[in-house]
């Protein structure tokens, strides 16, 4: 209990001394604004691929009609482009670690869930190679697991699938196919599953390649059912 109330005056007085800035108007209080928040680019139906979340397509997109798909589908609340307030904050959590931001965005995650009727028994952050991880100092989707975890009282498995393969960022990787074949084989799951609905999540979503490879590691192993929650999606190509 002491260490609780430790942790929570810490933050309390963090936030006093360093609060959020609105990275679109430079207001106080939140990374997004409450002014700023209806103007970000969503992700609506039913203008998404129902599998990979590509946005502006009807039902599925080309690419999973065409070739098997491990996740059951992904879902994000907003869509990435260059331009936008999304990845300026996303840029700010994951570059310029402001990991309290985890808290904010997962909360979109949490609205997310709730207005798709996702469930899940246990989420499971995307990992990260170990080298990676010494570089940064932490991995933004288990940040955002843990607190999405926390949100809706779903157990955070963090350790359930490491990833074996240091492939480059997806988002460095031109071309649908080469994203694919950029991680192919790179995850792995040595803990039972069996019967087990997971929800995988992560910061930003490419093409489903990721999060499909993680998909295909967890059903190897007994998953019943894994869907994918990202914070934004990208477009094709970008």
């Amino acid at each position: 209990m002491f260490e609780k109330l430790t942790k929570l005056f810490a933050k309390e007085a963090l936030d006093a001394l360093f609060p959020f800035v609105c990275v679109g108007c430079g207001r106080e209080g939140k990374s997004i604004c409450a002014d700023c928040e209806p103007g970000l680019p969503r992700l609506a139906p039913p203008r998404f691929c129902v599998v990979c979340a590509e946005p502006d397509v009807l039902g599925r997109c080309g690419w999973c009609r065409a070739a098997p798909v491990a996740v059951d589908g992904i879902r994000a609340p907003y869509v990435y482009s260059r331009d936008s307030l999304v990845r300026r904050a996303l840029i700010d959590f994951k570059f310029g670690d402001v990991r309290d931001m985890a808290e904010e965005l997962a909360g979109h995650l949490a609205e997310c869930m709730a207005r798709y009727g996702i469930t899940a028994d246990a989420i499971v952050p995307v990992p990260s190679h170990p080298r990676r991880l010494r570089e940064r100092g932490f991995n933004q989707a288990a940040l955002l697991a843990a607190e999405l975890g926390k949100q809706k009282g779903v157990a955070v498995r963090k350790s359930l699938l490491p990833r074996t393969s240091d492939a480059p960022s997806q988002l460095s990787v031109a071309g649908r196919v080469n994203r694919w074949s950029n991680v192919a084989g790179s995850f792995v799951c040595e803990e039972s599953v069996d019967g087990l609905s997971l929800l995988l999540v992560d910061d930003i979503v490419t093409t489903g390649a990721t999060m499909s490879a993680c998909a295909e590691a967890l059903k190897a192993n007994g998953a019943r059912e894994v869907w994918g929650l990202a914070v934004a999606r990208t477009r094709s190509g970008g």
